[in-house]
């Protein structure tokens, strides 16, 4: 009987290690997104994601910017449509600070690029993978040792948008995650 127990005892304790093994696995392979949310006050709110948190070095960066009109709500002051864009420069954009290299530079904007409007409830969604070129990243790396070649800095990927008539890009936010040193 006692040995019976034992045996069990060692099945569980295999089958735990299976499945812990197991998640671990399906996590490495998956991992979950990243990101940031945040609402201005009264009419839109922002979010910003990356694949993972944690890179290594040279792995490709996938970024999701997202702008949505939640101006109906009921605790907000303003219900309608929102205007976005100049009819010139991209009306959204995602942007690495360190060079500056935006997802728009690489794109042939459309109309719709450059001028949007945002129905109640409507979202409008940008994706970018980033370094798009191997230069980008050495330049980027070059810069970063240059501040402070001690440590390894997190990255940041900033989101942009323009309200028509002034045409000038401003900032909303950045969402920073940890890029390995070479």
């Amino acid at each position: 009987m006692k040995r019976k127990g034992i045996w069990i005892g060692l099945l569980i304790a295999v089958l735990v290690c299976a499945i812990a093994g197991g998640v671990v696995w399906w996590r490495q392979r998956h991992p979950r997104p990243y990101c940031k949310v945040e609402q201005s006050p009264g009419f839109l709110e922002y979010k910003m994601c990356t694949d993972k948190q944690k890179y290594q070095f040279g792995e490709p960066i996938h970024v999701t910017f997202t702008i949505k009109n939640i101006s109906g709500d009921a605790d907000q002051q303003y219900s309608g449509p929102l205007e976005f864009g100049n009819g010139v420069d991209p009306a959204m954009d995602i942007c690495e600070p360190w060079e500056h290299t935006c997802w728009s530079d690489r794109q042939t904007l459309t109309e719709d690029d450059k001028h949007f409007v945002l129905k109640l409830r409507e979202s409008r969604t940008l994706t970018w993978t980033w370094p798009a070129t191997p230069e980008q990243l050495d330049r980027v790396t070059e810069q970063r040792f240059q501040s402070n070649p001690h440590t390894c800095p997190s990255m940041s990927m900033d989101g942009y948008w323009t309200w028509p008539p002034q045409g000038e890009p401003e900032p909303i936010f950045s969402i920073h995650f940890i890029y390995n040193c070479r």
